[in-house]
């Protein structure tokens, strides 16, 4: 009996020990978003949501692993299990039930840049008829739409955030469509830039920011979740935010 119950005890420890070495895949895709998620030039990445992430994970016996994985093949990957995690809106994938999500861990907003030597108002969508709006190629803008098919706002196409930001400054457009905590460190992380922008307190769009898992981890995503309620609370996700602003 005595035996039995050693091994049962050294059984529970082992599994203990695993689970607390458990590694959680995380994907910052190739190029990463800051400052959302930042690729890191030697050793582990960085950035808002890999550090809300790593935080929880780490109380908790988990370690983070980054990689990067093309957009396109990010929910594929994740419903196989090749990775754990992956940040994005509940609304940009196509089954959302095969996942697990997080609760919002950011809003993200997208907001107008316009030079401050020549703020564009925008009060209401009418302000930006006749106007030319920077925009990222590829990306969908659904308050615009229809107004960019009509030619009554025209628009210009970059490939990053920066480009969008210099042709701005360039006089090439009126305003760049840049979301807000990226556009502030883009700018924060230029010095050519600083000062040189107006920020528009209307939005042009806004999606809630979360974390994707794979069903695995679907006990760890309610843990995920109280923790995060914890932090928004005691000022550690404030804390978080507050270095990349």
């Amino acid at each position: 009996m005595k035996s039995l119950l050693t091994t049962l005890l050294f059984a529970c420890y082992l599994l203990n020990t695993v689970q607390a070495s458990d590694t959680i895949t995380m994907n910052i895709s190739p190029s990463g978003y800051p400052p959302y998620m930042i690729k890191g030039e030697q050793g582990q990445a960085k950035g808002i949501m890999v550090e809300v992430l790593s935080y929880i994970a780490n109380r908790n016996g988990y370690q983070i692993e980054t990689v990067g994985i093309p957009k396109k093949r990010v929910a594929l990957t994740l419903l196989a299990g090749g990775i754990d995690a992956s940040a994005t809106a509940r609304e940009w994938i196509a089954s959302p039930e095969k996942y697990a999500f997080s609760d919002v861990i950011v809003v993200v907003k997208d907001v107008l840049f316009s030079p401050k030597a020549k703020p564009l108002k925008f009060e209401t969508i009418d302000d930006l008829f006749g106007k030319t709006l920077g925009t990222h190629l590829g990306y969908n803008y659904p308050m615009l739409a229809e107004y960019f098919a009509d030619q009554r706002i025209k628009k210009t196409q970059a490939n990053t955030e920066l480009s969008m930001l210099q042709m701005t400054l360039l006089k090439r457009n009126d305003a760049t469509v840049v979301t807000d905590l990226v556009g502030q460190w883009i700018i924060k992380n230029n010095p050519a830039m600083h000062n040189k922008f107006v920020i528009s307190s209307k939005t042009i769009n806004s999606f809630d920011y979360r974390l994707m898992f794979n069903k695995k981890w679907q006990s760890f995503v309610l843990l995920f979740n109280r923790e995060l309620a914890i932090m928004r609370t005691n000022g550690e996700l404030d804390r978080i935010l507050d270095k990349y602003y």
